[in-house]
């Protein structure tokens, strides 16, 4: 049996590393309209944590109506699998329950511990300091010159590209920048699209203000070339505590560096797809050498979901490590939707009349 969160603030949580932690109104917002989501991967008789109950059950029933159209098979026990538990009922639940967040952070734990949960299964400080600190851009930014330095991996793969490098000043920054005149510059720790900042030529005042504050916050910032990537994709795996396992791929669009949508379909199809750029064999070689790669740093330190960002230029380099994502990612709500569906579709959030909604839409053909 388990619980599960959904919190998409978990990033910017990382980031302020704070148990008093309040999301900003657009990421509070992201949580209540969806926060029935994980129902659609739960297990039945799991719990899934909301704000409104009822609220949460009609928007469970909307969107596998919309599914029901979509899919090729029955849909209709998936909102009769979970239960749904607002905060002021989690003392009820037994403490051998497993806690399945979207990611976990120090804020989250505090808001569970103090409405009344009490599980086996709850990290402690140590546990939330070493995701955290893995969490850091500078975790993926040393996998990905692991990954540069395995000339098997790119013999076997073919172009590669990919540097990354941790700032401590603006000078090192202006220095970088100088020597690849187009670069992208990250906080640690951020949510997708956001605490990204793209610099060509020179630093402007605005910018450099930004990057003193991130450094002065987060004790650096990262620096990478900016590349002309012509496809978004992305790995998603698994971590038992031991050993990392591939589970799919992740077939995404972004505007900007902010998320916009995924690509709903077999792990064959969504292959077939990105073949012309990244052929079957490289990506099966690719993923064999992350979850070898993955599971030697993460053994011992981390169990759940998480995901790697990649990206190809316009050259049909792959960038093997964007970075990584140690939580649940779209991809993998991806990967669940094709098992619950078994049809092609595309899946995103759509913001209107403000309001966020979970939006699932056939597609006429992937191949």
């Amino acid at each position: 049996m388990k619980l599960h969160i959904f919190n998409p603030e978990h990033d910017i949580a990382l980031a302020r590393n704070d148990k008093y932690f309040t999301a900003p109104r657009a990421g509070r917002r992201l949580r209540e309209d969806c926060g029935f989501l994980p129902a659609l991967w739960a297990d039945k008789g799991d719990f899934v944590l909301v704000g409104d109950v009822a609220k949460a059950r009609q928007l469970l029933t909307d969107a596998i109506s919309t599914m029901s159209s979509i899919s090729s098979q029955p849909l209709a026990t998936v909102s009769d699998n979970v239960n749904f538990v607002t905060l002021h009922a989690l003392h009820k639940l037994p403490n051998d329950i497993q806690i399945e967040p979207w990611g976990w952070d120090c804020a989250l734990l505090f808001q569970l511990t103090r409405n009344g949960l009490e599980s086996l299964s709850l990290p402690d400080s140590d546990q939330l300091s070493t995701i955290r600190a893995l969490s850091n851009r500078r975790f993926s930014s040393f996998l990905l010159r692991e990954l540069m330095d395995d000339r098997g991996l790119i013999s076997a793969v073919g172009p590669m590209v990919g540097q990354s490098w941790y700032a401590s000043t603006v000078d090192e920054v202006n220095d970088l920048l100088s020597r690849h005149q187009a670069i992208v510059v990250k906080e640690p720790w951020s949510s997708s699209g956001r605490g990204v900042r793209y610099i060509a030529d020179s630093i402007d005042t605005a910018t450099e203000n930004w990057i003193r504050n991130t450094i002065a916050k987060q004790g650096g910032i990262m620096v990478e070339p900016r590349y002309k990537n012509i496809a978004d994709l992305g790995m998603e795996f698994y971590s038992d505590g031991h050993r990392v396992v591939y589970r799919g791929l992740s077939l995404f669009s972004t505007c900007s560096g902010f998320y916009e949508g995924n690509i709903i379909a077999s792990e064959e199809d969504k292959a077939k797809l990105i073949s012309p750029l990244l052929p079957k064999k490289k990506l099966l070689i690719l993923s064999h050498t992350l979850e070898k790669e993955l599971s030697s740093e993460l053994a011992g330190k981390y169990t759940g979901p998480l995901g790697v960002d990649m990206l190809i230029t316009d050259n049909h380099a792959v960038h093997p490590m964007v970075e990584i994502n140690l939580r649940r990612t779209m991809g993998h709500v991806a990967i669940d939707m094709y098992k619950l569906m078994k049809s092609d579709a595309a899946m995103g959030f759509v913001f209107t009349n403000g309001v966020y909604h979970f939006n699932v839409n056939p597609v006429a053909t992937l191949l």
